[in-house]
């Protein structure tokens, strides 16, 4: 029994993009820019590159999980989705608690609704200084209109309990920064917030645009779907613009959250067992091509799974994610080395 292993879906090993000419070119292009990043993108799903997560005392017949070698970085098609996927994961129990608790508030008014943000800024290598300023005037305008505390009564002064998560995001035709502002609380008519953004911008922005999605089971998913996506169709742009966006991205955060919604993304739960399911023994990790040779020494007749056994063939990246952040915190004893 074989399983294929992500941080958030089940698929099987090796890149499903079909343009590998495509991915080859923004390799190039990255590689004029940041050496380490383009080492990690060429590898992402690469065969050979990956984990077995598997029993130490029978590898190679029990129940194992395959973990493939991703790149995390948000400019790849594979792994800017499955990031997407864990960030709207992450906030959309945080979301459904919110709206559950504060239920009583839609007959005042209250809903949970997208509003769009839109700039004039284009993307360019020069623009990562935009992202924070963008944010920053999305956490402002928030603020004044949603996020004002309590005014009179014996709760004045505390928070009323709107929040808001924004994401930034580039245009697929224009090539322009935007923000997704999800918002949950009083209806604001769109008059209203034109007028507050283009007086945050300073004047230099103010079409806007919002969306609802209804208050139920679908509509709070639906919301939560359009909000929190990745930044671009990746396969949109050209592999230099590609490069440019990683590198505005580069140390930069382009979600944000506020009011009830701050800090409220939820761990996501990964399915990972300590010990084999039929044996009982300790699970650990074999790089693939290692993982491999166990496989055929195995067919020999011969018990490979000891703990003394090193492979002779190196697997050294510079730098870039061993076994996922969540499943290395296992804190189990590697019984080989994961560079092994």
């Amino acid at each position: 029994m074989v399983q294929y292993l992500t941080t958030t879906a089940l698929f099987p090993p090796g890149r499903s993009i079909r343009n590998e000419s495509y991915r080859a070119d923004v390799a190039m292009a990255l590689e004029q820019v940041d050496l380490n990043a383009a080492f990690r993108y060429k590898n992402c799903h690469a065969p050979g590159k990956g984990w077995w997560h598997a029993c130490l005392i029978h590898p190679t017949t029990h129940p194992r999980k395959y973990i493939p070698f991703s790149c995390m970085l948000r400019i790849c098609p594979e792994c800017a989705a499955r990031l997407a996927f864990d960030v709207r994961m992450g906030y959309e129990t945080a979301i459904r608690v919110t709206v559950a608790l504060q239920n009583y508030k839609l007959k005042w008014g209250w809903r949970l609704r997208m509003v769009t943000l839109t700039s004039s800024y284009e993307l360019a290598p020069d623009m990562g200084e935009k992202i924070p300023y963008l944010l920053d005037r999305a956490r402002d305008l928030f603020k004044k209109l949603w996020g004002q505390p309590i005014k009179a009564g014996p709760h004045k002064g505390e928070s009323n309990g709107a929040g808001a998560i924004a994401s930034l995001e580039v245009g697929e035709r224009g090539k322009k920064f935007h923000v997704h502002m999800l918002t949950w609380g009083r209806f604001v008519e769109q008059r209203v917030i034109s007028k507050e953004w283009s007086e945050q911008t300073d004047g230099q922005f103010s079409v806007v645009d919002g969306q609802d999605f209804g208050q139920g089971e679908n509509g709070i998913r639906k919301a939560i779907s359009e909000g929190l996506k990745y930044t671009v169709k990746a396969t949109r742009l050209s592999p230099q613009q590609l490069v440019d966006l990683h590198m505005v991205l580069k140390g930069r955060r382009r979600i944000r959250s506020w009011g009830s919604f701050y800090k409220a993304k939820a761990a996501v739960d990964i399915d990972i067992t300590h010990v084999c399911e039929v044996c009982a023994a300790p699970m650990h990790y074999y790089r693939e091509r290692y993982f491999d040779r166990l496989v055929v020494e195995d067919r020999e007749g011969s018990l490979v799974a000891s703990p003394r056994l090193k492979s002779t063939e190196a697997n050294n990246f510079p730098s870039g994610p061993g076994p996922p952040d969540q499943i290395s915190a296992m804190g189990l004893q590697q019984p080989f080395p994961l560079h092994c």
